[in-house]
């Protein structure tokens, strides 16, 4: 047996009590501009042409795709774009003023210049004997690659041999290969003595 009452079920249990109400009462949908969306995922009901699905018209001061970012920032990297705006590439959100330059032959900063001062750039130095460590003040910042003569590593103690350099093996002669600023510490040829007070050789 049912009881009908202002759209909700009363229905008889086998126990002769009757259940919770369920509620039947279709829900209302408000749809005020009759986009096909209503006005629970609409950001402006108001609008036909502004919805979830809408094409983003970027710089008209509207979220035309209710997407909730910032109409004046294509990009998405939190600084705006368009005239007037401190991003003067709204397409990459590795460009605007004040991003950090890198070796990427583009105008991260929009200062007008590129990979100036880049914080990936190598730090070169002066490189005679070719080891890949170089010696004295840096020769500057550049995104190439060290060339014949430089290197992107300072600490050689002597840039008139290869065999002496930070990387090196120390051995035992007398010479500090590993620019370690000690002479034959933990060279790799080192003897381990021990005391032998009876002589015999142990």
């Amino acid at each position: 047996m049912r009881t009908m009452w202002l759209g909700l079920v009363f229905v008889v249990a086998c126990n002769g009590k009757e259940d919770a109400p369920v509620d039947t009462a279709p829900a209302i949908v408000v749809d005020s501009d009759a986009d096909g969306y209503d006005a629970d995922v609409d950001c402006d009901d108001s609008d036909a042409a502004v919805h979830p699905d809408a094409e983003e018209i970027w710089y008209d001061g509207v979220d035309t795709d209710c997407d909730g970012w910032d109409d004046y920032d294509q990009d998405h990297d939190g600084v705006r774009g368009a005239e007037g705006g401190l991003d003067c590439d709204d397409a990459s959100p590795a460009i605007y003023t004040g991003a950090p330059e890198l070796c990427d032959g583009l105008d991260n900063d929009c200062n007008g210049e590129t990979d100036e001062a880049a914080l990936d750039a190598f730090t070169l130095y002066a490189d005679s004997d070719g080891d890949g460590f170089g010696t004295g003040d840096a020769l500057g910042l550049s995104c190439e690659a060290p060339q014949v003569g430089q290197a992107a590593q300072a600490g050689d103690c002597d840039d008139g041999n290869v065999d002496i350099r930070p990387d090196a093996v120390e051995i035992c002669d007398g010479i500090d290969q590993d620019c370690s600023g000690a002479i034959d510490d933990d060279a790799a040829d080192a003897i381990a003595w021990y005391a032998d007070l009876d002589g015999d050789g142990y």
